[in-house]
């Protein structure tokens, strides 16, 4: 599942789906990120320059980072807003 995050200003993707599908992913420079509750997190690990395709829906993302996205929300992937 995906979520178009309008609070969101950067791409996130699930540690457990990485881990799930064994993908790869690239060393990048550190992003604080802070959560609704105010709580932050880094991050220096991200998925880099893949495909999202949806049905007949394709498009490059150039960057997703990995963050540790709650099980319970049962999103893989969160889309900012640029």
């Amino acid at each position: 599942r995906i979520l178009i995050g309008c609070g969101a200003c950067y791409n996130f993707t699930s540690k457990n789906f990485v881990k799930y599908h064994d993908l790869a992913t690239s060393s990048v420079a550190s992003v604080s990120v802070a959560v609704a509750n105010g709580i932050k997190s880094y991050s220096d690990q991200a998925l880099v320059n893949f495909e999202l395709q949806l049905d007949r829906f394709s498009d490059r993302i150039t960057l997703a980072y990995l963050f540790p996205i709650k099980p319970y929300t049962s999103y893989d992937l969160i889309l900012g807003l640029p």
